[in-house]
C-alpha cells in the first residue's frame, strides 16, 4: 500500500460525510435520527483515487434523514372510539325505524 501511496493513490472518504455522487456509490438508504439526509453511515466497499481522478467509487449506506413520525398509542385509541360510537349511533338509528315498520 506505500507504494500505491508514493503514486498518489488515496482512499475515497466516506463515513460521516456528505453523500457525492462523484464519489460513492449509494446502495442503500437508512432513516436515521442521529444523522441528517444525505450524510454516509456506512462503507461497505472502499474507494480509490489518484489525484482528482476516481479509480473506483465506494460503495456506502445513506442516512434518508428521519423517518416519518409515528402516531402516539393515545391518538390511536380515540380514533377506534370516535369510530365505535358512529357505528353505536348508526345502529341506534336503524332500531326505532325497524321497530315501527
Amino acid at each position: 500500500m506505500e507504494i500505491l501511496g508514493s503514486l498518489g493513490l488515496e482512499p475515497v472518504e466516506t463515513v460521516g460525510n456528505p453523500f457525492d455522487p462523484m464519489l460513492h456509490e449509494a446502495i442503500m438508504l437508512e432513516d436515521s435520527t442521529e444523522f441528517e439526509e444525505g450524510i454516509i453511515l456506512q462503507e461497505f466497499r472502499k474507494g480509490f483515487k489518484i489525484g482528482e481522478k476516481l479509480l473506483r467509487p465506494s460503495m456506502v449506506k445513506v442516512s434518508a434523514g428521519p423517518g416519518p413520525v409515528k402516531p402516539e398509542q393515545g391518538d390511536l385509541s380515540e380514533g377506534a372510539n370516535v369510530g365505535e360510537s358512529t357505528e353505536t349511533s348508526e345502529t341506534t338509528e336503524t332500531s326505532p325505524g325497524a321497530e315501527s315498520s
